[in-house]
């Protein structure tokens, strides 16, 4: 089953900065420092 493509955009401008296929159809993406690390990083919530 292939993923679904998501889009980042970082500046409010429109258009996106990022796309990639990341997870399956039907989950709820969601950002946030999973690791620990400081940085937020996309995730996915089935």
């Amino acid at each position: 089953m292939r993923g679904a493509t998501w889009y980042l955009d970082n500046d409010f401008g429109g258009g996106a900065e990022l796309s990639f296929v990341f997870g399956v159809p039907g989950m709820s993406p969601m950002l946030g420092d999973f690791d620990g690390d400081g940085v937020d990083t996309p995730g996915y919530h089935r």
